[in-house]
Order: structure tokens, then C-alpha cells, then sequence
């Protein structure tokens, strides 16, 4: 927006690290306990492959194991670096609509309440909008565009101009543009559908090849296989 729109350096400084926590489902919260189970069996195995007690078997096993980990990690790095990248860009992109809405707001509701024409519900600050849910945000924003345009010959005196109130309107309609939700939510499901193949795979390599050989280490070594089937427990 132009720097002719008044920004309050009180909103400036509050708090920016506001974040909506939405319940993750089932299935994530699942391979997430699973995934930690993997990485206990796979540091136990790593810190005992020194010895000679672990047969041949089982050591070939553990390679076949340690492969598949590495592609679940990849997948969750991709995962990682996508949600890095919207969490930034949302919060740049919301921080942009806010700020902006807040000043069109607080000028909007100065202009119509000394024309004795009072609107209380634009009387919103920055953290007002930021911690809004984003069905309620895109609401509250065009909201404040289409009152805006109604007084728009008031707020000119304030720096608002009709060009200012179209740049407003397309960052609002950018950001919530269904294609960028879309592609998004693509990409995730994407990663979700390659991890539930990723940790089939890795489950059938532990119960077929991994639990069944390190059976064969009972006698060798007890501690071992106590240790074992103790971290192949998912919390």
C-alpha cells in the first residue's frame, strides 16, 4: 500500500506470532508415532552394530531398513521445506492484508464518525484482523473495501484513493485465491499418500525380516533383543 496510509506504530509493535493450531488428523498424529518408533529401533541398531553379536542376517536386514528410512526422509523434508514456505508466505501475505485493512479501517471508521455516521464495526486494529479465522478475515476484508468505496470521497482527504482501494481489493483476492489453496492441499496429499506407502513397506521389512531374525538372537545376545522389542513399541 502507499505510505500515505497512516500505519499506528502501536499496532506495529504487538505481536506477530499469532498462529491458528488446527487438529492434525488421525492418520498424521499415527504416522508420526510410528515414524518415532522407526528412528528409536534404528539408533538402538546403529549403536550395537559394532558388535559381532548381530548375525549377518539381521545386519543385512537393518541396510534394507536404514533404505527405506532414507525415503521417508526425503518425502518429510519435502513436507517440511512446503509447509516452511506457506507458513511464510502466509504470514507475510496476511501480514500485508492486515496492516492494510486496519488502516483503511481505523480511517474509515475517524471519517464516518465525525460525520456523525458512526461504525463501530470498523473500529478493528492489526491483532483484531490477525486472529481472525480465515473464512472471517476474507469477510471482514471485503467488507471493509465495499464501505470504503461508499466513502470513498472522505478518505481521500486521508491519502485513500480509488487506485489504493483496487490494489487493496487484488492483494485481498490474491491471497485468497482458491487455485493457490488448491495446489497446496494437492501437493500435501501427495506426500500423505507416498508416507502411508513408505511406512507400509518399512513395516514389512521389520515384522517379516528384522523381528523375525533378531529372534534368533536370544541366546547371543539376551540384552539385545530385550532392548530391541522394547523400542518397537509405538507410544
Amino acid at each position: 500500500m502507499n505510505s500515505q496510509i497512516l500505519y499506528n506504530s502501536k499496532i506495529a509493535s504487538s505481536s506477530y506470532a499469532i498462529i491458528t493450531t488446527q487438529k492434525m488428523p488421525p492418520i498424521v498424529n499415527k504416522l508420526t508415532d510410528t515414524h518415532k518408533m522407526y528412528k528409536s529401533v534404528e539408533r538402538l541398531v546403529e549403536k550395537n552394530l559394532s558388535t559381532s553379536l548381530l548375525s549377518l542376517e539381521f545386519r543385512e536386514a537393518f541396510v534394507i531398513f536404514k533404505l527405506k528410512m532414507g525415503e521417508i526422509q526425503v518425502v518429510l523434508d519435502e513436507e517440511d521445506a512446503l509447509n516452511n514456505a506457506i507458513t511464510a508466505k502466509d504470514f507475510e501475505s496476511r501480514d500485508k492484508i492486515c496492516k492494510a485493512g486496519a488502516d483503511i479501517a481505523l480511517l474509515l471508521f475517524r471519517c464516518t464518525k465525525s460525520n456523525s455516521v458512526s461504525m463501530p464495526k470498523f473500529e478493528l486494529f492489526y491483532n483484531d484482523f490477525y486472529r481472525m479465522k480465515p473464512n472471517i478475515l476474507e469477510e471482514k476484508m471485503y467488507a471493509v473495501h465495499e464501505e470504503a468505496n461508499k466513502n470513498i470521497h472522505q478518505l481521500t482527504k486521508y491519502g485513500i484513493t480509488p487506485s489504493l482501494l483496487k490494489a487493496f481489493q487484488a492483494m485481498v483476492s490474491d491471497y485468497f485465491k482458491p487455485n493457490n489453496l488448491k495446489q497446496t492441499a494437492a501437493l500435501k496429499k501427495r506426500n500423505l499418500r507416498n508416507l502411508r506407502l513408505l511406512f507400509r513397506d518399512a513395516d514389512s521389512i521389520l515384522k517379516d525380516q528384522l523381528d523375525k531374525s533378531v529372534t534368533k538372537l536370544k541366546k547371543s545376545n539376551p540384552q539385545f533383543v530385550f532392548a530391541y522389542r522394547s523400542k518397537r513399541i509405538v507410544e
